[in-house]
């Protein structure tokens, strides 16, 4: 069974439009690419950044230029006690809305990959999901932003050194995490204080009398294991959680379902602009942090696309390269901060294998 740590990928989001800043956000719109290759969603919209509950979707396509078509009926979720709040880089595109915080009690509003399952059952017993899955038993999510673990996931007892003086554990006592997923939120690059450990997990309470989250999003049981079931990692499944009017301003440019969940004509502008956006080649190296490569992921990559691929990996950590060429490369990417000299120790199970992987077609 694939074993995956959480990390991230990045994919963003818009805007409402009443006020200049919001007209202004707006016309970037086409600037902001929707995950060309995903063909599993997820749908999250609540009434207004303020709202603690919303509605829930789930949505499958094809292939990128396929209509999304529904899976279920929309149900009740709940997101954070205080609402949403924006995804951090929307402050690169001059959106000065409230972004995201450590502790803020709210759920981000973007765009995010889901990169894998967890949950309190043995993995051999999980054998049929469709997605790397962990087993919380001494899983730990670290939140102490001044650690160099902040929001990950790590297995506590191979850390020799703790570093950090708060984590959450993903072994409760309580079902909330008897099965959750893991959103790819605050990655490429993790900006210190902006957030952690965001899940869509299982919420407390009965239906009648649910409760909002510190920060993730929660549904009922029933539809946490019917969406478990569902995702397939090959998909790309992502999710698009935003206020109502927002996802409004953004639904016929990236060809998504109307707010009714009515599936609009597409007119062939969903990707433009994505000079401003990751390239899909940019996207697809940055995988090999979030999900377990195959032969068949490798092998149409060049030797210096595989070389690309792995140190991706390393500067995903903020490794400091010495090779003059992995150095110009990789300085020319937004996300790249330059930190350490040895990164090796902070490298996921995933990570790790992939670099293999990646060695093994290398050396052919």
């Amino acid at each position: 069974m694939k074993t995956i740590n959480v990390i991230f990928l990045v994919a963003i989001v818009l805007l409402t439009f009443f006020t200049s800043p919001h007209v202004a956000a707006k016309k970037q719109i086409k600037k902001i690419v929707f995950p060309p290759d995903s063909l599993q969603m997820v749908v999250v919209i609540t009434s207004n950044l303020n709202a603690s509950s919303g509605i829930i979707k789930f949505f499958e396509r094809e292939h990128t230029f396929a209509p999304w078509n529904p899976v279920n009926k929309p149900e009740k979720v709940v997101v954070g006690k205080n609402g949403l709040g924006w995804e951090p880089n929307l402050h690169a595109l001059g959106y000065k809305a409230a972004t995201k915080k450590e502790g803020d009690g709210k759920a981000p509003a973007g765009i995010f990959y889901l990169s894998s399952i967890f949950g309190y059952a043995l993995a051999n017993k999980m054998n049929h999901l469709k997605m790397p899955y962990l087993h919380a038993n001494d899983l730990v999510c670290v939140d102490d932003a001044n650690s160099v673990f902040y929001n990950r996931i790590v297995d506590s007892s191979f850390v020799k050194k703790k570093d950090w003086k708060s984590h959450e554990k993903l072994k409760r006592n309580d079902n909330l995490y008897r099965l959750g997923v893991v959103v790819d939120y605050n990655l490429f690059p993790t900006i210190k204080g902006k957030g952690s450990c965001i899940f869509l997990h299982i919420w407390r309470g009965r239906d009648s009398s649910v409760k909002p989250t510190q920060g993730c999003t929660a549904m009922a049981p029933r539809l946490m294991e019917k969406l478990i079931l569902w995702l397939e990692l090959d998909k790309k499944p992502v999710l698009v959680q935003l206020p109502q009017s927002e996802f409004e301003s953004i639904s016929k440019n990236w060809c998504l379902p109307t707010k009714n969940f009515v599936q609009q004509t597409c007119e062939g502008e969903a990707n433009e602009g994505a000079d401003n956006a990751y390239s899909v080649q940019e996207q697809y190296f940055l995988y090999a942090s979030t999900r377990q490569l195959t032969p068949n992921d490798l092998a149409p990559l060049s030797k210096q696309q595989l070389r690309i691929m792995k140190n991706a990996i390393f500067a995903r950590h903020g490794y400091i390269f010495k090779n003059t060429a992995m150095k110009n490369y990789f300085s020319t990417q937004p996300w790249y901060h330059p930190q350490f000299h040895k990164v090796y120790h902070l490298l996921t199970l995933i990570e790790r294998d992939n670099i293999n992987l990646i060695k093994r077609y290398d050396e052919k």
